[in-house]
Formats: structure tokens, C-alpha cells, sequence
């Protein structure tokens, strides 16, 4: 755990907190989810009002989006990982997961004495934030969720069911391979592929799914964004990206994605597409958005839709 700890402070020292002596940053600890399940986050405490949680996707460790919770750090911001995956406790399961979004908020408002409470969700996190805000304990006053599918087990079609730690492994060690902005120094220091290694990288770790069989089981039982968008509170922003090669969201052939921006609209929700935003193994400019050190439309987006619906929050 210290080597975690260690490697957790070098990432997030490429994205300083704001300057701001009132501010302090718990860079790990550990809160509750669901039935009690310890998740494991990183939370920036300010003197603000408003409130920001960060839902990662599905195999995506929390570091991914320290650039995201170091630009919204002028606010309180909880980033956790999602259950079953990294250091947090218990299996990935979509129920869960949801229920999860809501706890955390509701711990988070309370402690915290917030006015105004924003969740941001990442693909499968950004389903869990919208699908959470169905339940009545639902403690939000803004959705935004980036890159979601609408199809979670389209979208996921490429893993194969039995997914194994040994798969996960490969997956994972592929995966680091072929995205640029996993090859840096600091990644390439704590990289040791080596199988008998594997539990003791913090980076491999981190993007460990535990009991990998509940992964296909929850691929198969997320519903479709389509048959619940009708219950979806307002307001929800649905962020997706103009060319991915994962979710194939083509405005002018994407059958899936053409229909949920009709039912969006009608229903009176946000549905924009923007540059930049991706979902993995996209390369060049339009590289892993989570990870581009390059790019910041993404967390631009975030923080306007922030500002356009609460006047409160300043940069």
C-alpha cells in the first residue's frame, strides 16, 4: 500500500491542486458503498458549497481522471473507484454500482454541508449516474455523463465471457501497450509484466478486476440507456464523442446513438458530441480523453456545463 500510495502522489503531481490554502487533499482513503462495501477514493476538501463526484468506467482506475478533479479543484471533489475493481472491495454488479453512486453522494453532501452536488460519470460510470438518478435517495442536482453506452453489452462485445484473471491480465498488459499516454516515465517505472510481478504493480493493480466472472454478468443485465432515458431527472447532460471507435457513434450511421439523441431531446435532456472525447485504443489526437495530457476539451465541457447551470460555481 505505500508503494500505492507513492505511485497515486507521482501521478497526481503532474495536475496540481489549486493553490489554495484552505483546500486539502486525502489522496486515499477509504468510504462506503453499498451493504458497506469499502470503495477506495481520493477527495479534495474546500470551504465551497458545491459538491463534484467522479464515477469511473468499468476497468478505468481512479488516477485516469486526476486531471478532470485537479481542474474542478476550486470545489469539494470525491473521486472513487468503482467496486470489485482496483483496491475497492466486493464484485462489479450494475445494481450495486448504482446504488453506490447515491450512497457516496448522500456521505459526501452530508459531511461535506453542500448546497449543490454534481455527479460525473465515464461510459459505464456515466450509465450508473443517470440509471442512480431513477431512485428516490437520489441525492444529485446535475448529471453529466461522458461517453456512455447506450448498449452496454455492444459496447463490450469485444471481451469474451469467460473473462479470467489471466485474461485480465493480458487485457490489461495490451491495453498499456497501445495507448501513448500509458508509455511514460513514471508508468514505465512501476511496469513489471512479469505474471509472478502481477499483484505487486500498483499500475497492473489498479486496473485488476476481482471475481472477473460478475464483469459479463453485468455487461449482460445493464439495460439499455434507451429503456429508462424517460426517467432520467433533468437536468442530464449526455456528452459523446464525434468519432470512437468503440462505441461507433458515427452521427451519420449509428443507428443506436441517432435514436437516443431523439429520445434525449424529446424528453428534454442535453445530448451534445464534442472532439476529443474517446473511449480507449483510439490513438493520436483523439487518444484515451481520461489520459491526454493534450486535450482539454473534455474538462472544459465539464466545467461549462457546471458554470451554465449553477452561477455559483466560479473557475
Amino acid at each position: 500500500m505505500k508503494n500505492r500510495n507513492k505511485y497515486l502522489t507521482e501521478i497526481l503531481n503532474r495536475y496540481p491542486i489549486n493553490n489554495n490554502s484552505k483546500n486539502n487533499l486525502i489522496i486515499d482513503q477509504k468510504i462506503n458503498g453499498a451493504k458497506e462495501t469499502k470503495l477506495c477514493s481520493t477527495e479534495v476538501e474546500t470551504d465551497s458549497k458545491i459538491g463534484i463526484v467522479i464515477v469511473p468506467g468499468m476497468t478505468v482506475p481512479r488516477e485516469s481522471y486526476f486531471k478532470l478533479l485537479s481542474h474542478l479543484s476550486n470545489h469539494n471533489v470525491l473521486l472513487y473507484d468503482l467496486r470489485g475493481q482496483s483496491y475497492s472491495e466486493g464484485e462489479i454488479n450494475s445494481k450495486n454500482c448504482i446504488k453506490d453512486v447515491n450512497i457516496v453522494g448522500q456521505e459526501f453532501k452530508q459531511r461535506r454541508n453542500l448546497d449543490y452536488l454534481v455527479a460525473v460519470g465515464h461510459s459505464f460510470g456515466g450509465m450508473n449516474v443517470l440509471m442512480s438518478s431513477i431512485e428516490n435517495d437520489h441525492p444529485y442536482d446535475l448529471r453529466i455523463s461522458l461517453a456512455a453506452p447506450e448498449n452496454l453489452k455492444k459496447a463490450a462485445g469485444f471481451i469474451p465471457n469467460i473473462f479470467s484473471s489471466q485474461m485480465a491480465f493480458l487485457h490489461n498488459y495490451i491495453r498499456t501497450k497501445q495507448i501513448p499516454a500509458l508509455n511514460d516515465d513514471i508508468v514505465k517505472h512501476y511496469q513489471s509484466f512479469e505474471w509472478n510481478l502481477y499483484k505487486k504493480n500498483p499500475r497492473i493493480v489498479s486496473l485488476n478486476i476481482k471475481n472477473p466472472k460478475y464483469f459479463n454478468q453485468t455487461r449482460v443485465e445493464t439495460p439499455k440507456l434507451s429503456e429508462i432515458i424517460k426517467q432520467i431527472k433533468k437536468p442530464s447532460y449526455l456528452i459523446y464523442p464525434g468519432n470512437d471507435k468503440r462505441l461507433k457513434i458515427n452521427s451519420k450511421n449509428s443507428t443506436d446513438y441517432n435514436r437516443l439523441a431523439s429520445l434525449v431531446n424529446l424528453y428534454k435532456l442535453n445530448f451534445e458530441i464534442i472532439d476529443g472525447l474517446s473511449h480507449r485504443f483510439n490513438k493520436g489526437i483523439e487518444k484515451e480523453f481520461i489520459l491526454s495530457y493534450d486535450n482539454d476539451n473534455v474538462v472544459d465541457k465539464v466545467k461549462n456545463i457546471i458554470e451554465k447551470e449553477n452561477k455559483n460555481y466560479t473557475l
